[in-house]
């Protein structure tokens, strides 16, 4: 249910998720139920001074031919982000760019509102997406 890179991807597979079960059950329950996934965006930069790391959520479609999230068409506008700054500049930023994907999987799992209009914003997309021959 989350489409990321390559090392995104690994580094959830290796150390799995850190959501409480209540929130991960309730998050991977209505993804499921609303055919969606999770897009992160991530920026992490190691300065002389600080080490800077900024993630944001988006949902993207998961269509019957689409489900790993490869060839994400449809994605919505609004998402949750959060951004992150360590005066330690010998930070790992991998540990940095996981803990802060799991604050903000953690936030857009506690904000329901959010999350309905982001599902919101896909539903008003799919039509589009089956009207027009270009996807």
């Amino acid at each position: 249910m989350f489409a990321n890179d390559n090392e995104l991807t690994n580094m959830f597979e290796e150390r799995n998720t850190n959501l409480d079960d209540e929130e991960y059950n309730h998050l991977c329950t209505q993804l499921k139920k609303n055919r969606a996934g999770i897009y992160f965006d991530y920026v992490t930069q190691v300065s002389p001074h600080q080490t800077t790391t900024y993630v944001s959520l988006r949902l993207f479609d998961i269509t019957d031919d689409n489900e790993s999230g490869k060839g994400r068409s449809l994605i919505t506008f609004d998402k949750t982000s959060l951004i992150a700054y360590s005066d330690d500049k010998d930070r790992d930023d991998d540990q940095a760019l996981y803990e802060l994907s799991m604050e903000a999987m953690s936030s857009l799992a506690q904000d329901q509102e959010m999350l309905d209009i982001m599902f919101s914003q896909l539903n008003k997309l799919r039509p589009v997406k089956k009207d027009k021959n270009y996807w």
